[in-house]
């Protein structure tokens, strides 16, 4: 679903919302179990909000330095927030690969809680937590295959939104001459965006002489951003003539 409201009294947004369920034929887990390969794909995203907005200041004031000054800055935003990247299920070690040439997955604990933490509850210490939980998976027995699906909708890294906005204006230096000035700033509010947690379920846990994590099922790297950076922005000039 999409709303849209063009030029009204300097304001332009839109908002758009989608409710979606991805599926696809993945890789083999079984090869004898046809309805086993049909799953989630690896891409879906059950939900996302997107909202992004327009707004010209109007001229205001009869002082024609503070008109000049103030009036007719363009203020912008787009901001999206949807549901976590999927988790692939990690690959089995029963050595059926060496046998058939063909891997299977880890299978699911029925009752057993894939995380040790939520990943979204913004109280996770990558120096000393693990996230993952190692009993929610068991190895598959040698020389079988695995039953366990290659995602889970439940199985999503944390949700990591984007919020961007900008400030920009265009002067008129005289016809056909102009200049544009634009500020744009990204992830405005600064949110901390940790990397994605690593490791099979059966890694060993390790640390190093200080005591903390170096290793893990569900380690995250205090080191990594996963791409998230701090707050920052830049600056765009065009002159056109």
């Amino acid at each position: 679903m999409k709303a849209t409201k063009r030029y009204s009294h300097g304001l332009d947004f839109f908002v758009g919302f989608t409710w979606a369920k991805e599926l696809a034929t993945n890789g083999a887990n079984d090869v004898f179990n046809r309805a086993n390969q049909k799953g989630l794909g690896s891409n879906s995203i059950p939900l996302s909000l997107v909202t992004g907005f327009n707004y010209e200041i109007p001229k205001f004031s009869r002082n024609r330095l503070i008109r000049a000054v103030f009036s007719e800055w363009t203020i912008g935003g787009v901001r999206r927030y949807q549901s976590g990247s999927l988790i692939e299920v990690a690959g089995s070690n029963n050595q059926l690969n060496n046998a058939i040439f063909q891997g299977t997955r880890f299978n699911r604990v029925p009752g057993e809680p894939l995380f040790l933490k939520d990943l979204n509850c913004h109280c996770i210490d990558p120096y000393k937590d693990l996230v993952y939980n190692p009993k929610a998976w068991v190895d598959v027995p040698a020389g079988q295959w695995g039953s366990s699906a290659q995602y889970y909708n439940d199985y999503r890294q944390a949700r990591r939104p984007d919020e961007q906005f900008s400030l920009g204006r265009r002067f008129v230096i005289r016809e056909g001459m102009s200049f544009q000035i634009r500020g744009e700033f990204f992830n405005a509010f600064n949110r901390l965006q940790l990397a994605n947690p690593t490791g099979a379920p059966n890694a060993a846990t390790t640390y190093n002489a200080q005591g903390q994590l170096t290793g893990g099922f569900g380690r995250i790297d205090p080191t990594a951003t996963n791409g998230g950076l701090p707050r920052n922005g830049q600056i765009v000039a065009r002159f056109q003539w």
